[in-house]
């Protein structure tokens, strides 16, 4: 009954916004993917920023919890595992600052934490480092990049290094 209206359910979600209506919305993008299933794949890329934006909303406990029952519902129905820590190297910062707020947060939160930490499967320590050390040397690249920019003549052309940095995503 859910396929047909998949796209149109997804899009129409208001999973930003005021804390009760994101969650409610949260919630239910939960249940789909209990209900979607592997059919959830192709929205995965449009709603892992929405749902981290929503990790970090220290507005409502709830509000992140149900986040976090999310994400975890989202990579278990889709097979999604390990790869979520590689597209979004932030994903588990982001989850162990959470955890780390430690006392001033419910043991459901924490909970849900730990729980969809498990859904989201082992990384590799090794493969870790290394990638938080590649981010931050394109970080680091970019910043020089951007430099560049304001460093070129007033009344030149930018350079290359400038062109590139202003497309830079």
């Amino acid at each position: 009954l859910v396929r047909p209206f998949m796209r149109t359910i997804v899009d129409v979600l208001p999973l930003r916004g005021k804390a009760r209506l994101a969650t409610v919305a949260l919630e239910a993008l939960g249940e789909l993917c209990l209900v979607m299933g592997e059919e959830m794949m192709p929205y995965f890329q449009q709603l892992m920023p929405v749902i981290l934006e929503n990790i970090q909303d220290q507005s409502s406990t709830l509000k992140r919890e149900v986040s976090l029952r999310t994400l975890g519902r989202l990579v278990s129905s889709t097979g999604y595992v390990v790869k979520p820590y590689l597209q979004y190297p932030d994903l588990l910062p982001r989850i162990l600052s959470v955890l780390r707020e430690g006392g001033n947060q419910p043991w459901s939160l924490r909970t849900e934490i730990l729980r969809t930490v498990g859904l989201l499967g082992a990384l590799d320590p090794y493969r870790y480092d290394a990638l938080q050390t590649y981010n931050a040397s394109l970080q680091t690249s970019t910043h020089r990049r951007g430099a560049m920019v304001e460093e070129a003549p007033r009344g030149g052309a930018l350079s290359v290094g400038g062109a590139a940095s202003a497309g830079a995503p």
